[in-house]
């Protein structure tokens, strides 16, 4: 099992979710999708679109948005269905880092051997493994963990107490920044020297290519402070 560094420099250990709520959540995106083929069906026949389109684009637009869901779902939301999002849930790779495109579709093509077996593989691999994965996780190196891995009792909050005052975060790209990079950006910050500025326009740069470019007008510090802020906002 892999660690994320805290800001204190405690060692928060990511937790795999448990059984309960994995299940929990994938019942949501099932009922989820149900209710799209139920609306799209009600949308087609009361509109007469039936009649319209021919049977290959109401093949597909059956089909398409239901069969690529989780993948589509994962990749643009943090490794979050809704399913996962309500259960406070989200896929990422053993060492706490967002899971690429590649990841998020072996997941997802073996989530059809775990359909064949009526899903008895997938639920036995995710009780009996030891990061609770299924098949398509221990193939792509990701797990699901709670987003809740933070125990209070240990870790020091007061440098977050900007989040108990109304806050609105400025890039949420800042989501696709890795615990690592986060906690990089916060030691460079926290640093001096002849050097510092020269070091934060470094890290700016690489940050930039992440997040998005600083805006005009706005100093080096205060963006990555901000970017800083807004990742932990959008992580809590």
């Amino acid at each position: 099992m892999s660690y994320i560094l805290s800001s204190q420099y405690v060692r928060i250990e990511p937790r795999p979710a448990a059984f309960g709520p994995r299940i929990m959540a994938a019942i949501i995106d099932a009922v989820l999708i149900f209710l799209y083929i139920i609306a799209v069906t009600v949308f087609l026949y009361r509109f007469r679109f039936d009649g319209i389109l021919n049977t290959w684009t109401i093949t597909a637009i059956y089909l398409l948005p239901t069969i690529f869901y989780y993948p589509l779902c994962e990749y643009f939301f943090n490794g979050r269905s809704l399913g996962k999002q309500l259960l406070g849930l989200r896929v990422t790779t053993r060492d706490g880092s967002r899971p690429g495109i590649g990841a998020f579709l072996i997941r997802w093509l073996l989530l059809f051997v775990d359909a064949g077996s009526g899903f008895v593989v997938g639920i036995l691999c995710i009780i009996f493994s030891k990061n609770s994965q299924r098949l398509g996780d221990m193939a792509a190196g990701t797990m699901v963990v709670s987003d809740r891995i933070v125990n209070n009792n240990r870790v020091n909050l007061a440098e977050y107490e900007f989040l108990t005052r109304p806050y609105t975060p400025r890039f949420a790209t800042a989501s696709l920044l890795t615990p690592g990079q986060a906690e990089g950006i916060r030691l460079t910050l926290s640093l001096g020297g002849a050097d510092r500025l020269s070091r934060l326009y470094d890290l700016s740069r690489k940050v930039e290519a992440i997040v998005g470019p600083m805006p005009q007008g706005m100093d080096v510090e205060t963006y990555l402070v901000t970017v800083w802020r807004d990742y932990q906002y959008q992580m809590m």
